[in-house]
């Protein structure tokens, strides 16, 4: 075992320490509001000596981080980490940095793993430093044997350090904290209570928990009615409080609404309004609030509508009604803020880049002013802030053992380990009616119905060979985009359309300022074009799920129009994207 990390063995007098733990019965009613009761019994596996495994150079996705000062000046950062994507390979890890952000530990200090053989899922995590100076880590776990739907599916556990600034940190035990999500800092209240955030899936309302003996023992509440259509969302939840003891619980919404959602309580927590959107804009990603000392509030946010773009640091001086002043963070599609204030009042956030490709978990270091300046010819204010470095990148792709491979290969989801088709037909505020979608001798391609600007979308597993496809649909307006994806990789090429035309089909042409004409992308790196094809003796392009593409159709409104197109399984690509030239000609790599 690593020294730096022990386990306190606890007493039987403990076990009251955190919960009132009644034993689950079918006569239990997990959902009522008063004393949690324990849905869970088995805590993830708490590794102090973490393994290669865990190492940086082995995670095929980080993100989701949240961040810890110590009272002397130590910086605990953490996230989430493991397989492909989110699932039971998944795994909490923590790093710490000495010098204020700017240097931290490469290897994990200590992991938080899943259960795999036991379908129970370690993922988010959130660190808290509470009054008394303890470091609280909290994780919250999702148990597999049971429907999403079920109070036993989600359940919020914590280890407690006593003295985080001792050479070696002593965790107590894992200890059931509630039933529900954390995904944000306990909110501590005027009258001393402490508020839990802890959302669920269960139910038409929005439940928290709360202690009145400072996280000995814990109840739990609902606030008012979930947002329309919002009972199974990722809430995520965060509580403050203004000058007037107004309660404000805000709530991530779901996909296409593009605002926050608020319940406010006036008699502290006894009575709730139902959900209403906030003017906040918020493409349904995790935001973070907090009142600082002084007195301010703290918001970073993707202040964007539509998607997970521009992350932003506002403060308020008016309790959160106005945010006047807002200092862009991270302009990229980037998510989870988390955020820490030090001694001296400056603000420490974490947030990540690009999960699956980039791989970055990054900090900034800012103060109150910096935010209400803003940049003066791109400084900051503070001669000791920063913006965005990076606390940890792990490559892409990652080094992998055969073994490694075949394993996160098992555990890929089913639907996952089929090789997809997808095309998206999008357009700006308007549904395209989308009909007789077919593969070639296979049979129909599927539909799913989308509520942003991806209406519809169809799909079809693929095998090695070149299949034809087709599908129809009838437009409303003149310009209509198609987006190619695939779940793994596909191929795709000649495309036709009748009573349309593809902006360019050779997939061939730039235009002066060296970007392509033809198919554009998403992000810089993404696009794939294949190598020649031996059979055709020309060129296709290869996507995936994270490597989209895009080509605009010409059409007639009300129209019907068919396209047509050919696609393949394809292989998983390392290089990086095939560069273009003035000429139009591809220099492939």
């Amino acid at each position: 075992m690593d020294m730096n990390f022990k386990i306190i063995c606890t007493t039987i007098a403990a076990a009251v320490v955190f919960s009132i733990t009644l034993p689950v019965s079918a006569e239990v009613d997990l959902l009522a509001p008063g004393p949690v009761v324990q849905n869970s019994f088995t805590p993830c596996r708490v590794d102090f000596s973490p393994g290669e495994k865990y190492h940086t150079r082995k995670r095929q996705w980080q993100g989701c981080p949240t961040i810890l000062r110590t009272p002397k000046g130590t910086l605990y950062a953490g996230w989430y980490s493991g397989g492909p994507g989110e699932g039971l390979l998944n795994y909490s890890l923590m790093v710490k940095s000495t010098d204020g952000g700017l240097s931290w530990s490469r290897e994990p200090l200590l992991v938080i793993d899943s259960l795999t053989g036991k379908k129970i899922q370690s993922l988010d995590i959130q660190y808290w430093l509470d009054p008394q100076g303890r470091f609280w880590y909290f994780w919250t776990q999702r148990d597999y044997n049971y429907n999403h739907r079920d109070p036993r599916h989600l359940s919020v556990w914590a280890m407690i350090c006593d003295d985080p600034d001792a050479p070696e940190l002593k965790w107590s035990e894992p200890r059931f904290i509630s039933p529900g999500f954390l995904r944000s800092q306990p909110t501590i209240l005027k009258d001393g209570r402490w508020i839990l955030c802890a959302y669920d899936w269960v139910d038409d309302y929005y439940r928290y928990s709360e202690s009145f003996d400072q996280g000995k023992t814990w109840y739990r509440r609902r606030a008012g009615k979930k947002y329309s259509g919002h009972a199974f969302a990722f809430d995520e939840t965060m509580m403050f409080e203004t000058g007037k003891g107004t309660l404000r619980l805000l709530a991530r919404p779901c996909k296409g609404v593009g605002f926050l959602v608020e319940s406010r309580s006036d008699d502290g927590g006894k009575t709730w309004s139902d959900g209403v959107l906030t003017d906040i804009p918020n493409p349904a990603s995790r935001f973070f609030i907090k009142r600082l000392r002084s007195g301010n509030i703290l918001m970073i946010n993707n202040w964007n509508s539509r998607d997970r773009y521009d992350l932003t640091a506002a403060i308020s001086t008016d309790d959160g009604e106005t945010w006047r002043y807002k200092l862009l963070l991270d302009p990229r599609r980037c998510t989870y803020p988390d955020a820490i204030e030090g001694a001296d009042g400056e603000l420490f956030i974490v947030h990540d880049f690009s999960r699956g490709d980039f791989k970055e978990i990054l900090i900034s270091r800012l103060t109150e002013r910096d935010i209400m300046t803003g940049l003066n010819n791109n400084a900051l204010a503070s001669s000791n802030s920063f913006l965005r470095h990076i606390i940890n990148k792990a490559p892409t792709p990652p080094e992998l053992t055969p073994a490694e491979e075949e394993l996160f290969d098992k555990y890929l989801h089913k639907r996952k380990k089929r090789c997809l088709v997808v095309i998206d037909v999008q357009g700006e505020k308007f549904k395209n009616v989308l009909s007789e979608v077919t593969a070639g001798t296979s049979g129909t391609i599927s539909m799913r119905k989308k509520n942003m600007d991806f209406q519809y979308r169809g799909s079809r597993a693929l095998d090695d060979k070149w299949q034809e496809y087709s599908f129809s649909f009838v437009p409303q307006t003149a310009g209509v985009i198609l987006v190619l994806r695939a779940e793994r990789f596909a191929d795709y090429d000649d495309f036709k359309v009748e009573n349309g035309t593809l902006y360019n089909p050779s997939f061939e042409a730039v235009n002066r300022a060296n970007e392509i004409d033809g198919w554009r992308y998403y992000l810089r790196d993404t696009a794939r074009i294949g190598q020649n094809d031996a059979a055709e003796g020309k060129n296709y392009m290869t996507c995936s799920s994270k490597i989209l593409a895009r080509q605009v159709l010409h059409v007639e409104p009300g129209k019907k129009v068919t396209v047509s197109f050919k696609a393949r399984k394809g292989k998983k690509l390392v290089q990086p994207n095939t560069p273009w030239t003035s000429s139009g000609k591809r220099q492939l790599q």
